[in-house]
């Protein structure tokens, strides 16, 4: 008997082992450049489109996997939390001229799935609503910010990111493998990267305007003290773009544009003031100094 059981029990053991390890998972897609296209503009936009194909069937493996754990998800939740949890590399290129005659690249991109650590962190998810709003949140914008990307791949011109804040003319057209990085860079949380990128929603640069997106942005470089950030949210908030007027937080974010360093406010800080009510003004300060007080200068 214990001759039997033995072997039994190293089959178990080896199928359980076997069914929790990691899998690699491959994807590829092939780009044919344009006439307009750099190789770097053909290898950001053909890494795009595999990372896309890469999510997509990264998300039904998971499901496949996860399904009966993961049953009150819906699979749209379950993809983009998938694509939230997992890293998607680049693993290989190719160039080669296709029968046209025209440059194409074909790159290989992989990720690791491991279903046992996805599946534990699908649970932690599901039980925490904040954390599953954020992610899907995160996730849209994401999406929103790649398809800006794919948009761009007609358009292209010299553009140079670290010239971006000091363009006398917003409206410069850009490179597709600018917008590239910029995206990449906003995405991690570089402020210069997500003040360009709030100004490019704003004037509606590679993108259509978006003043919603563009307040987006335009925040999350400016908790990171960039004063040029809170300077623009106070004109979305005095002018009402994309929202109703508010007076209070654009004297809010007018008098925070000041204190981190901003040159161009005395005047703005006048003609304001004379359109509030010293309880309006009152209020606006105390908004400033919480803020401060929940972002305090590095």
């Amino acid at each position: 008997m214990k001759k039997l059981i033995l072997p039994i029990l190293a089959i178990l053991l080896f199928a359980t082992s076997a069914l929790a390890a990691p899998q690699t998972v491959t994807e590829t897609h092939t780009y044919v450049l344009g006439d307009n296209d750099s190789k770097n503009d053909a290898r950001a936009m053909c890494f795009l489109e595999a990372k896309r194909k890469m999510l997509e069937k990264a998300g039904t493996l998971v499901m496949s996997h996860t399904q009966a754990e993961s049953g009150v998800l819906t699979k749209d939740e379950i993809n983009s939390y998938t694509a939230a949890l997992i890293k998607v590399e680049a693993s290989g290129e190719k160039w080669r001229f296709n029968e046209s005659g025209s440059m194409v690249v074909v790159m290989t991109v992989q990720a690791v799935l491991d279903y046992d650590d996805i599946k534990k962190r699908l649970n932690d998810i599901q039980k925490d609503s904040k954390t599953k709003q954020k992610i899907l949140e995160q996730q849209k914008r994401l999406v929103a910010l790649e398809k800006m990307i794919l948009e761009l791949q007609q358009r292209s011109s010299p553009y140079s990111l670290k010239n971006s804040r000091n363009q006398k003319n917003p409206r410069l057209p850009i490179t597709k493998q600018a917008i590239y990085e910029l995206a990449e860079s906003a995405k991690i949380g570089n402020a210069e990267a997500q003040q360009t990128l709030g100004r490019k929603y704003y004037y509606g640069e590679g993108a259509l305007k978006n003043y919603r997106e563009a307040r987006y942005w335009y925040t999350r470089a400016a908790e990171q003290g960039d004063e040029e950030s809170m300077y623009a949210l106070f004109r979305i908030n005095y002018f009402g773009e994309g929202q109703e007027q508010d007076i209070v937080n654009a004297y809010k974010w007018l008098s925070l544009a000041e204190k981190y360093g901003h040159k161009n406010t005395v005047d703005s800080t006048k003609k304001l003031e004379k359109e509030m009510s010293p309880g309006e003004i009152m209020r606006a300060i105390h908004l400033a100094g919480y803020w401060s007080n929940e972002h305090p200068q590095k």
